[in-house]
């Protein structure tokens, strides 16, 4: 069932959602082989922001394949998984020089320490999110998934799992042994009722599971 949201809304919890972490796992794909690193980044607004090597894997995947994915998972338990489009921008380029302070303000030590251990290697990635998606819970403790699209600037929920109602058909009655010679064929005159909870539609599975102790012990 989906549910709409308001989209400025949602969108600002995941600013503020990126903001307060600084990992995140980075997924980047050349010829049919993905891979996926943790990066340290910053953000402006939704843009992730980030610094790497011109030498690594992910920088010559992004520049065949800019469509990248990315998720992060903080411990209270918020999560976010995106999808997104990477640029790569050298550090000569102005928009370069404004990505490196974003950065630095984020990760100072960090960013200074390769600045001065590989400077010549350094470029920029900033990934521009088009969809993110959370695992959430509704308000009536439903889990969903949340969605910010933001190409069609739309929000909304869809509930993944709801729990069946009762009904007397939804239990069954079996009688087993209490011993097993050979972990589940019974082995014993102690014949015990066991009801189990079943959805209908797998009835025919339960039965296959405990058709040979149903019977009367002969």
């Amino acid at each position: 069932m989906r549910t709409e949201l308001k989209f400025y809304e949602v969108k600002e919890e995941k600013v503020k959602f990126l903001e307060q972490n600084k990992d995140i796992v980075l997924a980047t794909s050349l010829e049919n082989r993905v891979t996926a690193r943790y990066v340290r980044y910053a953000s402006e607004g939704l843009t992730i922001i980030f610094f790497t090597l011109t030498n690594l894997k992910k920088v010559a995947q992004i520049k065949s394949n800019p469509k990248v994915a990315l998720c992060l998972h903080d411990a209270s338990g918020r999560n976010a998984s995106i999808e997104g489009t990477a640029k790569i921008v050298s550090q000569q380029e102005e928009e370069g020089k404004r990505l490196a302070e974003i950065i630095k303000k984020k990760h100072k030590g960090y960013f200074e320490w390769w600045y001065a251990h590989a400077p010549e290697l350094i470029v920029f990635v900033k990934v521009t999110p088009t969809l993110i998606v959370s695992y959430v819970y509704t308000d009536e403790k439903k889990p969903a998934l949340e969605y910010l699209d933001l190409q069609d600037k739309t929000a909304y929920q869809n509930i993944i799992w709801e729990e069946q109602e009762s009904s007397p058909d939804d239990w069954l009655a079996f009688a087993c042994s209490t011993e097993s010679t050979n972990g589940f064929w019974p082995s014993s005159d102690t014949v015990s009722f066991v009801c189990v909870r079943y959805m209908k539609k797998n009835l025919k599975a339960i039965w296959i599971l405990f058709g040979s102790c149903t019977g009367p012990r002969r």
